[in-house]
């Protein structure tokens, strides 16, 4: 039988295996290994807890870092969203700052706009700007950085051989920010910029808009947000109000969403009916800003109005006019150069004077007998003229009106503009109490750009104009300004054109605005302060000589960045008026705190307080 073999373990071994088994776990290493189990367990809570708070640390500081020097972390030409009432925005990132162009502030004014629930045909054309207040208004998705510059509203600019050209769009109402961040820690002081040679336009080129134009490096530079809209001119934004008093069933008709339309402009804008179309626009993007500039890295109860040229008549219009019931208070402060007091000075109550009534007809008629609705079997049909294409009334506005004070565009009426600044000022009761700068320059009528030849032959001209003006206001011993014919600087046939230059300001623009200055400054418990501009820059001329003046564009391109530096006395000049602008747009003052009624500031190379101006004649309390 065989032998079953039946492996077993040596007994030495298996002795060993239950001593090993049998052995007693001693209390202090069961006590030991519980205490690194909690204390593991806490350092992983502790951990844990942790992580999340040094995120959150270099979050922040990255922030900082982001707010206070961006350039290292934002690539030029990269895009940015900003968010608006409306939708997302897309901009770009240049020169350390950000810009965003052609964003929409307004319903546009065109007809035949079609949307969503509305009837083909809605004319919005003679609309007020109104606010966006129904989703179709507004964009799908992101608004995009556009691939070339805005579109202009409609305007005319002079052309060769004294013809005027007409070019922008009348889908235009949109405006452009230039602001140092995106964010909301830090908020940023607001400038609107309002700057146009006239009410119709008038910019020769595209160098010269740039002078009254700022930018994304500026806006870091000075830590500031500028807005500029863009808002409707000419006879689009200014029409001769007669030929709307006649046709109100074009501002308004029976379909329940052109009452819709109506009533939210009512809601919002608080403003039934107006002729003056390019002040509610400007109203419209004040009402934007005060709504979305946050959302920009902009400080709505800090806004200050920049007005240079026919701009400097609308601001000072906007300063007096009746603000949305909503929005009483759209800007802080105002900044207002080369204006030249254009505005009619009567107060509207109810319906106007027949003699306003016959110069307003004659107005609206000059423009219909221009366009096409004058045949020759037509009577006078104010309907047809407005219901033409918009650029068609551009090419029908009369060649006088294009001169200086050959037709007033802005005529009081009586839901906003209701009296003139001089008007308001001049009795004491102005409806805002804000801080307000007036200004001009020494040389206020010449063109800088331009050559000496051309500047002459401008000259000549104004002169020959400002004659024959001053002959009809010395035996009507009135002038445009309001003041008596024996305090008018009448040049004589001096052939100077520096001095020529100079005269004429000193009439048309610098005594008439510091004259107006002391008066408001009686009024303003906030001060209103006066400067002028008297550093002279140098132009070329073809035979060699040189002009030195202080031209119309010194001041308003200096405080933007564009002043022509040619040495280092331009330099300074520019560099000091700058700072004085930007302290004025922080704390709403200038240096020393002069006000108007006690001297003006005397910008050349440095600044000078001065009690007297002895080229002025002496100001009638």
């Amino acid at each position: 039988m065989a032998e079953v073999f039946s492996p077993m373990l040596e007994p030495t071994s298996l002795e060993a295996t239950i001593s090993e088994c049998s052995l007693e776990v001693k209390p202090s290493d069961i006590f030991t290994r519980k205490l690194k189990e909690r204390l593991l367990s806490c350092c992983y809570i502790m951990l844990i807890m942790f992580i999340p708070i040094v995120i959150f640390v270099l979050v922040l500081e990255y922030r900082r870092l982001m707010l206070t020097d961006p350039e290292p972390y934002i690539a030029n030409g990269t895009f940015h969203l900003a968010h608006t009432s409306c939708g997302p925005v897309q901009g770009m990132a240049l020169d350390g700052g950000f810009e965003f162009l052609g964003i929409p502030y307004a319903i546009p004014p065109v007809s035949h706009r079609k949307s969503k629930g509305a009837p083909d045909d809605v004319d919005y054309t003679w609309m007020p700007g109104t606010p966006p207040f129904r989703l179709e208004h507004c964009w799908k998705d992101v608004l995009k950085y556009p691939k070339s510059k805005p579109q202009d509203c409609l305007q005319m600019r002079p052309s060769s051989k004294g013809h005027y050209e007409t070019y922008g769009s009348q889908d235009c109402l949109t405006l452009d920010v230039y602001t140092p961040i995106i964010g909301y820690d830090t908020p940023s002081p607001v400038v609107v910029v309002i700057a146009i040679p006239t009410l119709y336009g008038g910019w020769s080129d595209q160098a010269h808009q740039d002078q009254a134009t700022p930018s994304a490096a500026l806006a870091k530079e000075k830590g500031v947000v500028f807005v500029v809209p863009r808002f409707r001119l000419g006879p689009m934004g200014f029409l001769p109000r007669l030929l709307l008093n006649d046709t109100s069933s074009v501002i308004k008709d029976s379909t329940s969403f052109q009452d819709s339309v109506l009533q939210a402009q009512k809601t919002q804008l608080k403003l039934e009916k107006s002729y003056n179309l390019g002040l509610t626009d400007l109203f419209a993007s004040l009402i934007w800003i005060s709504s979305n500039i946050e959302h920009f890295g902009g400080d709505p109860s800090l806004v200050t109005l920049l007005g240079w040229g026919a701009g400097a008549d609308l601001v000072n219009s906007l300063t007096t006019s009746k603000h949305p019931e909503k929005h009483p208070y759209l800007f802080t402060q105002a900044w207002v150069t080369h204006g030249h007091l254009t505005q009619v000075e009567n107060e509207v109550q109810g319906d106007a004077s027949q003699n306003r009534t016959n110069s307003v007809f004659k107005a609206g008629y000059n423009l219909w007998s221009n366009s096409p609705c004058n045949s020759k079997n037509s009577s006078y049909d104010p309907l047809c003229l407005i219901s033409l294409p918009p650029r068609k009334i551009f090419e029908s506005v009369p060649h006088e009106w294009l001169k200086p004070s050959g037709h007033t565009w802005l005529e009081p009426d009586s839901f906003v503009y209701r009296q003139s600044a001089k008007a308001v000022w001049s009795k004491g009761h102005p409806p805002y109490d804000f801080p307000l700068v007036l200004g001009s320059t020494v040389h206020g009528d010449a063109d800088t750009l331009s050559d000496c030849e051309t500047i002459e032959t401008q000259v000549a001209s104004e002169i020959a104009t400002f004659r024959h003006f001053a002959e009809s206001a010395k035996s009507a011993e009135t002038n445009e300004s309001g003041e008596s014919a024996e305090n008018m600087i009448i040049p004589d046939n001096s052939t100077d054109v520096q001095e020529n230059l100079a005269r004429l300001s000193t009439t048309q623009l610098t005594c008439p605005l510091w004259n107006l200055a002391q008066k408001a400054d009686q009024s303003f418990n906030s001060g209103v302060f006066f400067y002028l501009v008297s550093f002279e820059e140098t132009v070329p001329c073809r035979d060699g000589t040189r002009l030195r003046l202080a031209g119309g564009l010194s001041d308003i391109s200096a405080i933007l960045g564009r002043y022509r530096h040619t040495d280092k006395a331009s330099i300074r000049f520019a560099s000091h008026f700058q700072d004085v602008f930007y302290d004025f747009v922080v704390d709403g003052t200038l240096p020393g705190k002069v006000r108007a009624s006690q001297g003006l500031y005397d910008f050349g190379e440095i600044m000078q307080m001065r009690t007297s101006y002895p080229q002025c004649a002496a100001v009638r309390q």
